[in-house]
C-alpha cells in the first residue's frame, strides 16, 4: 500500500532557554527581536552544527555557557505556503 504524500515540510527554529533565537555568522546564536526576524533551518543536523559553534565562540569570548541552554522547536509548513 502505498503511503500518503506529506502536504508539509518540517523546518526548525533555534531557541535560547526557550525562546526563538537566531545563529548569526559571526559565530554565536541570540535572541530575535522585533527588528530581526526569526530564520527557518532545514534540518536538525544543522541546528546542532550551530549550536557547537555558538558555544565554541562564547568559549573564546570568555562568556559562560552555564546559564544558556540551547535547543528548537520543530515547525510544519504547509508545502503550498512555502511556495508562494
Amino acid at each position: 500500500m502505498k503511503k500518503p504524500e506529506s502536504k508539509s515540510i518540517i523546518k526548525y527554529i533555534h531557541t535560547i532557554n526557550g525562546s526563538p533565537a537566531i545563529f548569526h555568522k559571526g559565530g554565536q546564536i541570540c535572541y530575535t527581536t522585533y527588528n530581526r526576524a526569526t530564520k527557518l533551518v532545514n534540518s536538525l543536523s544543522q541546528i546542532k552544527k550551530e549550536q557547537k559553534l555558538s558555544k565554541k565562540w562564547r568559549k573564546k569570548m570568555g562568556f559562560l555557557n552555564s546559564i544558556i541552554k540551547y535547543g528548537w522547536i520543530k515547525i510544519a509548513i504547509d508545502k503550498e505556503e512555502e511556495s508562494k
